[in-house]
């Protein structure tokens, strides 16, 4: 097993929300804050330009499996919380892959989120 644990990009999106509205940066900053309690983030925040704003780039290490669900738990509460909301979740996998997955608020209601969790888990020898 690797012991360096896999890095994911976490990004959010509203489709209710411009990029740059106060109430979205404050739902952002509240992810962000839950991330960093739960699992902590790897690097600060980055913020890359987008068409009507900045995007967040949110970045976790997942070096076990008690990090995946803290994850996973967190993005399923926010996109919960606001049924515009999204988040694209990227990482490479063993083989140097890049993997992504867009979620949506009603896709992550279902089990939307289990192959992520599983490829993680397996990436991480936790199968």
């Amino acid at each position: 097993m690797d012991p360096t644990p896999t890095r994911m990009t976490l990004v959010p999106f509203s489709t209710r929300y411009d990029l740059d509205d106060e109430r979205w940066t404050s739902q952002v900053a509240q992810l962000r804050r839950s991330l960093q309690h739960e699992v902590g983030l790897d690097a600060p925040a980055r913020t890359t330009p987008g068409t009507k704003g900045s995007v967040d780039e949110l970045i976790v290490a997942l070096g076990t499996s008690g990090a995946i669900t803290a994850v996973v738990e967190i993005v399923r509460a926010f996109l919960d919380r606001d049924r515009t909301r999204n988040v694209e979740m990227t990482w490479t996998d063993a083989g140097g892959n890049e993997r992504y997955v867009r979620v949506t608020a009603e896709g992550a209601a279902s089990d939307a989120l289990r192959p992520v969790v599983e490829a993680l888990g397996r990436q991480l020898g936790h199968s």
